[in-house]
């Protein structure tokens, strides 16, 4: 193999090698987001108690007093999707202390961790 062809193949695989790295440090592992948020707020005022659950593999609950509906979850960087069982999306930013969702409206619920209980 030429030399010139040496080193354009050196540069790729380091230039893949960067690429993936920042991937890497960029993307939190989801299993740090694993556990309960607690809603808070004055928007709660006379509404029944809400609890999101994120759980492994990237599935959860949203709890709203006695009823709860299932969904999907997944983080890219600081954000997350909720993907509802019953259709639709909702999104969200998160980091290891809360999550706040934004809710059709548009409306923005604060939900805490449950340092307690992830």
């Amino acid at each position: 193999m030429p030399a010139n062809t040496i080193k354009i193949l050196q540069y790729r695989i380091t230039a893949c090698i960067l690429v993936l790295c920042g991937f890497l440090i960029s993307c939190e592992p989801e299993g740090a987001f694993i556990g309960k948020y607690n809603a808070e707020g004055k928007m709660l005022q006379g509404v029944p108690d809400q609890v999101i659950e994120l759980r492994e593999k990237g599935h959860g609950i949203w709890r709203t007093g006695d009823e709860e509906t299932s969904f999907t979850w997944n983080v890219k960087k600081d954000e997350i999707r909720l993907h509802l069982k019953l259709g639709g999306v909702i999104r969200g930013k998160i980091n290891k202390d809360a999550m706040t969702v934004i809710l059709p409206g548009p409306k923005t619920m604060v939900f805490k961790r449950d340092r307690l209980h992830h």
